[in-house]
């Protein structure tokens, strides 16, 4: 899969977990990058999942990436295609050790404004 939905153009994999793989990719439509999530089919099957992508895409908040489309690859696997976040992931940033005081506070901050921002939208993840 190099293409999804005819539009985006995946260009390298930035993660991979259980329930997805992300992608750097580029709008064709739009001329500008992307991260794509296509999720796996285990999580594909779940009930709901619709509804939480619905929710995160109206979402808006500075600590919450902005969700942009959903849609099926031909394979039949749900995308979701979001603002890409400069930065490296927390995932990067634990892989190397404990983080210092400040920046786990900084994180632990933001986290918690992104929470706060969907639990006033009724939406928790």
């Amino acid at each position: 899969m190099t293409r999804v939905a005819d539009r985006y153009r995946l260009v390298d994999q930035l993660g991979v977990g259980r329930s997805s793989m992300v992608w750097r990719a580029y709008d064709d439509v739009l001329g500008r990058e992307v991260a794509v999530k296509v999720l796996s089919p285990e999580v594909a099957q779940r009930a709901r999942l619709l509804d939480r992508i619905r929710a995160a895409g109206r979402l808006r908040d500075r600590f919450v990436a902005e969700v942009y489309d959903v849609g099926e690859t031909e394979a039949g696997l749900p995308f979701v295609v979001m603002e890409l976040v400069p930065g490296r992931s927390l995932g990067s940033l634990l892989a190397e050790g404990e983080l210092s005081h400040p920046t786990a506070v900084t994180v632990g901050a933001q986290v918690a404004a992104a929470l706060a921002a969907a639990h006033a939208r009724r939406g928790a993840h």
